[in-house]
């Protein structure tokens, strides 16, 4: 089975994680797909809506840790950076299917997003400090100026789980759904989606991030550079590892 399911469907393009054996974690082969994509989409005159979504019971579990990447930690550039960038530069509108849990980078990034539906059994977790990373995907002010900074540190910094109705009250997430008919209402709201004008809905999106674009890039940049002189510390591979090894005991 391919580990990312797409589908063309005018004015939707549905992208699918499928790796949910590994709670759709996001490999190196996924990492160089995804941007590559985006960009497809972007210059796809017929696609109005990107749609994201995860097989299974999991969004993401973030970004995929291997005992090898922990011992190359030092040596490594942030895979994330080319998926952040589309992200940050996408001119159709960003759509967030949250089937369940988003973790690490697959939740910092929902900030970039347009419209985010939830089912009630999902949540946020960014365990950036517990790893001994920093924060990523323009989390870093993207979340402060959602919800303001005493509540962004919380899980910034302090790595406590969001659930799907605070990521809503906090303007995180657009709409939180039941789980039983998570799938129906998502249906529903895209089918609504379509009877809107499309020239009228991309240009509105351009207003509304043609002043946080520049933050955006600039908060992306600084991100990926501090990540990168972090990982020179030996602690960012201590914690890592302490993580990978407290993975396997659960197994």
């Amino acid at each position: 089975m391919p580990e990312l399911i797409t589908r063309r469907e005018p004015p939707f393009f549905y992208i699918t994680l499928n790796r949910p054996a590994k709670k759709n974690a996001i490999n190196d082969e996924l990492y160089d797909a995804l941007p590559k994509l985006l960009r497809q989409i972007n210059s796809d005159d017929e696609i109005i809506f990107t749609v994201l979504t995860g097989a299974g019971d999991f969004f993401s579990a973030g970004t995929e840790l291997t005992a090898k990447q922990v011992r190359n930690v030092s040596d490594a550039t942030p895979k994330y950076i080319e998926t952040a960038s589309e992200l940050i530069e996408h001119k159709k509108i960003a759509i967030a299917l949250l089937n369940g849990p988003a973790i690490g980078i697959a939740a910092t990034i929902l900030g970039l997003f347009d419209l985010v539906l939830a089912t009630e059994k999902a949540y946020f977790l960014l365990p950036f400090t517990q790893l001994g990373l920093l924060a990523e995907g323009t989390s870093s002010t993207n979340w402060v100026h959602t919800m303001g900074r005493i509540k962004a540190a919380k899980h910034l910094i302090f790595s406590e789980k969001l659930s799907a109705k605070e990521a809503h009250e906090a303007g995180l997430i657009s709409h939180v759904y039941p789980e039983a008919n998570f799938k129906e209402e998502c249906e529903k709201y895209l089918k609504y989606l379509t009877t809107l004008a499309p020239g009228s809905v991309l240009a509105v999106k351009e207003l509304m991030v043609r002043d946080l674009r520049p933050q955006w890039r600039n908060t992306h940049v600084e991100e990926v550079k501090a990540l990168i002189q972090r990982a020179k510390d030996p602690e960012m591979a201590e914690f890592m590892a302490k993580s990978i090894q407290k993975r396997k005991a659960k197994i």
